[in-house]
């Protein structure tokens, strides 16, 4: 199967407020004359849900766990092994995340079941292909700025390190992420 690059937009709306005139100006207007214009196109879009069941929480430090699930939809080809409901599949993905933070070191690693159907209206998930996977991470971060807090609002600067992997359930297929090619 061939690769496709699929960018990713962002859309700078704030979740947790409500529409204001910077959130339309900057993002939502620009969408929708995009696509007016033949520019831009969506192939797909999701929902995501996190639920955290336990956390302890000190200072300099936390442990905490949760739950998460994603339903996602794409109108795309389907043109890859590897299955990706956050860009390329349309599917479901439900996991279990955990992080430890000691400090400025956090470590983080999540383990998942994603399952793919088909891309509506047109593509039809390969029945030679397998359809669903169990994914794994293994993240380990350093914060590197700023040095001292002054307030929640401030930009953090990481240093992070991922292992990220898939193993594709009917034919025992594993995908580990290996970028940069």
């Amino acid at each position: 199967m061939t690769e496709k690059f699929v960018p990713r937009v962002f859309s700078g709306i704030q979740p947790s407020g409500g529409l204001t005139l910077g959130n339309y100006l900057g993002a939502m207007k620009r969408f929708v004359d995009m696509q007016e214009d033949g520019g831009f196109e969506t192939e797909g879009g999701s929902v995501y849900a996190k639920y955290r069941f336990f956390s302890k929480d000190a200072l300099k430090k936390h442990f905490r766990m949760a739950l998460y699930g994603r339903y996602s939809f794409n109108k795309a080809d389907i043109h890859q092994q590897e299955i990706e409901t956050m860009g390329h599949n349309t599917g479901f993905e439900a996991g279990f995340i955990a992080t430890q933070l000691l400090h400025k070191v956090a470590v983080s690693s999540s383990l998942s079941y994603e399952r793919a159907l088909d891309n509506k209206p047109n593509y039809k998930f390969p029945i030679t292909e397998s359809n669903s996977a169990m994914n794994f991470t293994l993240s380990v971060g350093k914060l590197m700025l700023p040095k001292v807090y002054t307030s929640y609002k401030q930009v953090n600067v990481n240093l992070m390190l991922e292992l990220l992997g898939q193993r594709l359930n009917e034919n025992k297929n594993w995908q580990p992420d290996d970028w940069p090619r």
